[in-house]
């Protein structure tokens, strides 16, 4: 479920991942913004990795995902953790008081399943 990663991997996957962003050159404003901010966050990600601990924030990790077009799963991975294994730990834990429900994106008064699972948590006896 957890590995742990030296920082100087992690930090060398993000150097890569960088280096493959930088091979694609920007074609308007927009994708010329997103590579300038990638280019942001890679230096202070890379200059403070040491400073965040063995556990890096939610926050990190979904910045992460959106500079580098990673997959929740993959930035999850990059700094250790397996989510198949947790969700597996978690149904063997909680598997009978723990319910995946069908999520819905709410359009003014249509919904519509966006595949994604919502958890809700029954009640502890």
């Amino acid at each position: 479920m957890y590995r742990p990663v030296p920082r100087n991997e992690i930090s060398d996957a993000l150097a890569h991942l960088r280096g493959l962003h930088r091979q694609i050159r920007p074609s308007n404003d927009r994708e010329r913004y997103a590579f300038e901010r990638r280019e942001l966050v890679t230096k202070n990600l890379l200059s403070n990795l040491h400073r965040t601990g063995d556990h890096p924030t939610l926050s990190m990790l979904l910045e992460i995902a959106d500079m580098f077009s990673l997959t929740i799963e993959g930035v999850h991975r990059l700094f250790g953790y397996d989510l198949a294994g947790i969700r597996e730990y978690d149904l063997r834990l909680n598997g009978g008081r723990t319910h995946t429900r069908k999520a819905y994106l709410i359009e003014g008064s249509t919904r519509r399943p966006i595949g994604a699972p919502c958890v809700r948590l029954g009640r502890v006896r």
